[in-house]
């Protein structure tokens, strides 16, 4: 019985939860955005651009467009790209030699 009041009160709150999805996702956008403003490549970026705005300004880019700064990234150690990297993952290309993903 316990745990039936728990799993329903899970799924409820999960359920609310569904209907501000959109927020959300704005809400990650910003704090994104905020990281980005010691990075190189990013900083001049306002953190307070909505995601319309954002995509009118950064056209779609392929792995090619960073390959050399996330290289430099990855021997100098300095913010170009991102402000914070755990590790870089290679990972098998499929449409080109193995690619570095911070």
């Amino acid at each position: 019985m316990l745990l039936h009041f728990y799993y329903g009160y899970r799924r409820n709150a999960f359920a609310r939860q569904l209907s501000v999805i959109e927020s959300t996702q704005r809400k990650r956008l910003r704090n994104i955005m905020s990281g980005l403003r010691n990075t190189q490549k990013w900083g001049a970026l306002s953190s307070d651009l909505s995601y319309e705005q954002l995509r009118s300004e950064i056209p779609l880019r392929s792995y090619s467009d960073f390959k050399e700064d996330v290289e430099t990234q990855r021997q100098t150690k300095q913010p170009i790209l991102c402000d914070f990297v755990q590790r870089y993952e290679p990972t098998s290309g499929s449409t080109d030699v193995s690619k570095w993903i911070p």
